[in-house]
């Protein structure tokens, strides 16, 4: 879905909508500053998907349930969106080990990494797929005997990394909201310390896959750390009160 963001709104951020019945819009941004919207329904919610079939019933839903994305769609491509059909989400999975065969083929895209079409993370990858093809055939100077397993060498720990990272993003508040939040307050207290949030560390191109995942878990781990001793602390000097409080045969009414 074609998003036409009106001037003034920021054309870098991610613009995410739920609705009660768990119909989700998430919008992506582009270098053009147009949002490419994705719909997501599920299979089983039948009146939702006749409602989006249809182009006046879909401009109706749009206004009732997603007013602040309505606007910006053009009727034009609400007749477009009602025609198109239904493409259901891929699942994760990634292919292990050797991404070549012998010195014939390589694979790239969904044929190594399939995620879910959240953060356009899926033909983006691809995308890096063959700067990284592209790069060892360059040093091998065109032998395939080489620049193929090179290529399985260098990209298929990232192809699994990718994918998990991406399944986490699935998984609701524990594994999404709550380590966006963390990694939220913990860099804006410690910048040194602390890295931004995954989201944000997926854009840096200096950074691969494997390096984010990696750096991630330690930001988790001492973040874990930090609060485990700060509860702990806490607990300690509560029973400290109490024991003194009791001591002192203080009594709360």
């Amino acid at each position: 879905i074609p998003i036409e963001l009106p001037a003034g709104y920021r054309t870098d951020l991610n613009y995410s909508s739920r609705t009660g019945k768990g119909v989700a819009m998430e919008c992506l941004p582009t270098k053009e500053g147009l949002l490419v919207g994705v719909l997501l329904i599920k299979p089983t919610d039948e009146e939702t998907c006749l409602k989006v079939s249809d182009p006046k019933k879909l401009r109706e839903y749009l206004d009732s349930d997603f007013p602040m994305f309505s606007k910006m769609v053009s009727d034009e491509n609400v007749e477009k969106i009602a025609k198109s059909k239904f493409s259901g989400l891929p699942n994760f999975q990634y292919a292990g080990g050797a991404l070549h065969l012998g010195s014939c083929a390589g694979l790239i895209g969904d044929a190594i990494h399939t995620v879910k079409p959240y953060f356009g993370m899926g033909v983006n990858s691809a995308f890096e797929d063959i700067t990284v093809l592209e790069e060892c055939i360059e040093k091998a100077k065109g032998d395939s005997r080489i620049f193929l397993p090179q290529y399985s060498k260098n990209r298929a720990a990232d192809a699994k990394a990718l994918v998990k990272i991406s399944h986490s993003f699935d998984g609701g508040f524990l594994t999404f909201v709550l380590p966006l939040i963390l990694d939220s307050v913990f860099n804006r207290l410690a910048p040194w310390l602390f890295m931004p949030n995954t989201i944000q560390m997926l854009q840096k191109d200096d950074w691969s896959f494997v390096r984010t995942s990696r750096r991630k878990r330690f930001d988790r781990t001492l973040q874990i750390t930090i609060l485990a001793t700060l509860f702990g602390g806490s607990v300690r000097l509560a029973i400290m009160l109490v024991k003194f409080l009791l001591s002192k045969r203080f009594f709360l009414a």
